[in-house]
């Protein structure tokens, strides 16, 4: 599928998921931060991934699961996206790009939500899915020739500071709620979700137990 591509930022499995610690052990967060990253990854129906990592570790893994790792000397998401920009334009045709966290337990038809998006956007439209808090950017959804010179802006508010990037460029904009691409899993908070606890379920038998 040549009109749209994943770019999914992958930290090190075994230092993701630092604010889980007082409810999870290392071991079990690098468990939960493979599997999340497998659920965003292997849902893509087709379209073309790379995975924006730092970590040997994640680039041998984003290769078993078909993706195209795109290794970056790079700190903090905002500046690894960036750094990633120019080596993810030359190796993809795609009319459409997707900034998409790897923390997403439902992201199960990620491809096909976004494929459809893409097909129904007007042309330089951004597409934003924000968190249930209405705070971050799960997805974010960009025209190749919006993405070529987009700002990176992750991190509290971001999904204000995007919405408020496009309109001062004069670019239609659309905030999208979407339940399970709007739910990610990032605080200790988070644990609390039933739908949450049933994919640790799956992924880390009696993790609440231990």
């Amino acid at each position: 599928m040549d009109d749209l591509a994943l770019i999914v930022p992958v930290r090190g499995f075994s230092s993701g998921k630092s604010r889980l610690a007082e409810r999870l052990s290392d071991e079990q967060r690098a468990r939960l931060a493979r599997a999340l990253a497998e659920v965003v990854v292997d849902t893509r129906h087709g379209a073309s991934t790379f995975v924006v990592c730092d970590d040997p570790d994640v680039a041998e893994w984003a290769v078993g699961r078909g993706a195209e790792p795109v290794v970056v000397d790079a700190r903090g998401l905002n500046e690894s996206l960036t750094a990633a920009r120019a080596a993810i334009e030359a190796r993809s045709t795609a009319d459409w790009f997707a900034v998409v966290h790897a923390d997403l337990p439902l992201a199960h038809d990620l491809g096909v939500v976004l494929a459809e998006w893409a097909g129904s956007a007007a042309p330089n439209s951004i597409v934003i899915v924000s968190d249930g808090r209405h705070d971050g950017t799960n997805v974010l959804l960009l025209r190749r020739e919006v993405f070529r010179d987009w700002r990176f802006s992750y991190g509290p508010g971001s999904c204000a500071v995007h919405v408020e990037q496009a309109t001062s460029r004069g670019l239609p904009v659309e905030v999208r709620e979407s339940g399970d691409l709007g739910l990610d899993l990032d605080t200790a908070h988070d644990l609390d979700d039933p739908r949450i606890r049933n994919f640790l379920d799956s992924v880390i038998p009696g993790w609440s137990k231990s």
